[in-house]
């Protein structure tokens, strides 16, 4: 229909413009700011003259629900493969952009009940542990 007329347009025109990245970063802010606010209205006036889309906390959760079930289902693999019982963990450091996800951090403690949660550099310790790892292993750290 006429609907998804407008949004092939709207996608061609983010193509022609190289506009991808761009998206993104604001889809990695607007995740940002859901971890912090309940509610967050994410423009896309750069795509589409006035077009802005009300975004939830709520709604976030739901749709990364999965993702997060994945986490705690990791976690328990973890454990058991490991052989330690959940109580005996007294940490987690936590890193990344989804480590600010509230639902996140919930399900990581519900799995590991004596776990303090630790974060470090949410935004910097992933890119710095992918500079340490290469030069392990390309020779610049023994």
């Amino acid at each position: 229909g006429v609907a998804d007329a407008h949004r092939a347009l709207a996608t061609q025109r983010l193509i022609e413009r190289r506009d991808g990245h761009r998206l993104a970063l604001d889809v990695e802010a607007a995740k940002i700011a859901l971890s912090n606010e309940p509610s967050h209205p994410f423009s896309l006036d750069r795509f589409e003259p006035g077009l802005i889309c009300p975004l939830s906390r709520r709604a976030f959760d739901a749709a990364t629900s999965s993702l997060v079930e994945r986490v705690g289902a990791a976690v328990d693999i973890l454990l058991r493969h490991a052989q330690v019982a959940p109580e005996r963990v007294q940490s987690i450091y936590l890193t990344g952009g989804g480590s600010s996800m509230p639902a996140l951090r919930a399900c990581v403690q519900a799995h590991l009940p004596a776990a303090r949660l630790t974060t470090g550099d949410t935004f910097g310790s992933i890119g710095t542990g992918l500079g340490v790892a290469a030069a392990r292993r390309y020779g610049m750290i023994p």
